[in-house]
């Protein structure tokens, strides 16, 4: 399941949730339990216990520890044009930034941002869909040091989503 993650997660929510229901029978045949019926908060214990995510949070967790070792210059990929880090104080209040002004953490310029149109066909593109996640995840699991510490806080944080 974490082979092309990248390519995966912009799949729709149909095809995310054939997938869910792929990763609920693998769960079934690990624990010996083929024919079982589970109830969500059955099925996330389980997951727990497997020290698995839901599909949806795997794909969340997989393309931040990629952007997170982008913005850490660990792998040989850049932001692409129209993506860099923000300083919210800077920007001046407009239509265009009212949305910036307002999502960003003022506590430093570990948000990043995104120069586009709202109608734009690439919001579901990697870099424009992560953003948006990075941004949503709290401060202290961004301003890791270390891929391990990183990768610890997130994985903590989307099991309490």
């Amino acid at each position: 399941m974490q082979h092309c993650v990248q390519v995966w997660s912009g799949l729709g929510k149909m095809q995310i949730d054939e997938l869910e229901k792929i990763q609920n029978r693998c769960v079934k045949w690990i624990r010996g339990e083929p024919l079982a019926s589970y109830t969500d908060i059955e099925y996330k214990q389980h997951l727990m216990n497997l020290k698995l995510l839901p599909i949806r949070q795997l794909f969340l967790y997989i393309d931040l520890r990629l952007l997170y070792k982008i913005l850490n210059k660990k792998v040989p990929i850049s932001l692409p044009l129209g993506i860099s880090f923000i300083d919210k104080s800077s920007l001046r209040a407009t239509r265009s930034t009212f949305n910036i002004i307002n999502d960003f953490d003022v506590t430093s310029l570990t948000d990043i941002g995104v120069k586009t149109k709202s109608h734009s066909v690439l919001l579901d593109h990697f870099f424009h869909r992560t953003v948006r996640y990075w941004n949503e995840t709290p401060y202290e699991v961004r301003q890791c040091d270390t891929l391990d510490s990183f990768l610890y806080k997130l994985r903590e944080h989307l099991r309490q989503k």
